[in-house]
């Protein structure tokens, strides 16, 4: 955490540096011939400063949620912590939407840089300040990906030795082979290994039990993928609507079209706070449990699903009216907060069940994750548009000549598919078997 903070302060100071030093700011573009290339010294600078912010920013992301959540015991506070961890990330997002790029658009880049740099500095002497009220944990032997690579040789090893046995074996019929590897490496002793020392056998068991716990995970992590890349094309197929929308409030404001996002981190931030302090409490009181993790990482697929739906019908709707008056961009307010909405539900119930399953020793990694299907979520959204304006004519340079509604229709079918895929884990889940 400290690392990674003071890579982010290093990062964001380099930033504005390139943003106040005349010699470390490239040439602005003169209207009277070409622009003047960037020097070398610059551009070192720059890709130093991208680097240091990449590295900052990877660890100090999501693992507070991990050492915030380390500090309870009982997994209603830990599921509360991840609420209102979220609430904060979303709040922040809010801050820098709106806040930083005003600053940046009416008052200069310098000034943008240096705000953010001074609360990134205050935020890492807050942490530090409040180190002696932290509960420490056991720091972990080893990489946990270390201990799975065995886990999985020692799996193949099992495999090998079951291939031997009679084909009715009821073991091999309903066990998965890590299963069988873990019961059988109770009462067997692996040839291979170079003492047959009770300890030995109890830490591959525990490597096994740790490998199988993380393989029946990673089916329901699949799933997550196609919400995040739902979540990315509606974000950037809306700011392409708006920009031939009406974006006026009244006479006299205008919403830029990029800060239509505002409505979807505000909307998530102010659900997210709606369902911890009123909705789950009442439901608690009422059925005299909360909602599990899967149970809301369920509904939150379901109502990312309508709002792309929602999506397009309001798509479907504003090429009809093209003949008349260019059609409110505040009708893409309800799809964005509904899709708020579900991610109010289902990034706090992804984190709290990765925190809650994954093992011990690959806890940052488990709330890590969460990022990873939001970044994987982007990266494949540009691929879907990528192969959507080759083999179709859905996605023109004119978005009126365009059939953004069809994107979205095919985007909310897939959606439709993942949940079926969804519960397919599920069931396998709480099986306790897995389909990795």
């Amino acid at each position: 955490m400290l690392l990674s903070s003071q890579a982010s302060s290093m990062g964001m100071l380099l930033f504005f540096l390139t943003a106040t030093v005349s010699l470390l700011r490239a040439s602005q573009c003169s209207s009277i011939g070409p622009c003047e290339s960037p020097t070398s010294l610059q551009l070192v600078v720059l890709y130093t400063a991208i680097t240091l912010w990449i590295i900052g920013v990877g660890g100090t992301r999501l693992n507070p949620a991990t050492m915030g959540a380390n500090q309870f015991d009982n997994a209603d506070d830990q599921s509360t912590f991840f609420n209102w961890y979220l609430f904060s990330l979303n709040v922040a997002a809010l801050v820098g939407t709106v806040g930083i790029v005003y600053v940046d658009d009416n008052v200069g880049w310098g000034w943008g840089f240096g705000v953010s740099e001074a609360l990134i500095v205050a935020s890492l002497v807050l942490f530090i300040s409040g180190r002696s009220l932290y509960r420490r944990q056991k720091q972990p032997q080893g990489s946990p990906f270390s201990a799975l690579w065995h886990a999985m040789l020692l799996s193949m090893k099992m495999k090998k030795k079951m291939a031997k046995l009679d084909e009715g074996d009821n073991d091999f019929c309903y066990h998965s082979t890590i299963d069988v590897a873990a019961q059988r490496l109770q009462d067997e002793i692996i040839d291979d290994l170079p003492s047959s020392s009770s300890s030995i056998q109890s830490t591959n068991q525990h490597h096994l039990q740790d490998l199988k716990t993380a393989a029946k995970i990673l089916p329901i992590f699949f799933s997550s993928v196609p919400a995040g890349t739902s979540v990315s094309m509606q974000a950037t197929l809306t700011i392409l609507q708006a920009l031939v929308m009406d974006c006026h409030i009244g006479h006299s404001f205008q919403i830029p079209p990029a800060s239509m996002l505002v409505f979807n981190l505000s909307s998530t931030a102010l659900f997210i706070c709606i369902f911890d302090r009123v909705i789950f409490p009442l439901w608690r009181r009422l059925t005299n449990h909360t909602p599990t993790p899967l149970q809301r990482i369920g509904l939150g697929y379901i109502l990312c699903t309508i709002a792309i739906a929602l999506s397009a019908q309001v798509e479907h709707t504003r090429l009809d009216t093209l003949s008349n008056k260019p059609m409110s961009a505040l009708w893409l307010v309800p799809p964005l907060m509904l899709m708020g909405l579900g991610d109010a539900l289902h990034y706090p119930g992804s984190m709290t069940l990765y925190y809650q399953e994954f093992p011990a020793s690959m806890r940052s990694v488990a709330t890590g994750i969460v990022s990873l299907c939001s970044g994987l979520g982007f990266y494949l959204s540009t691929a879907v548009i990528g192969v959507i304006r080759k083999f179709t004519d859905w996605l023109k340079d004119d978005i009126n000549q365009s059939r953004v509604d069809k994107v979205y229709w095919m985007i909310a079918m897939i959606g439709v598919l993942n949940f079926g895929y969804f519960l397919f884990c599920v069931r396998m889940f709480k099986k306790g078997t897995s389909v990795a």
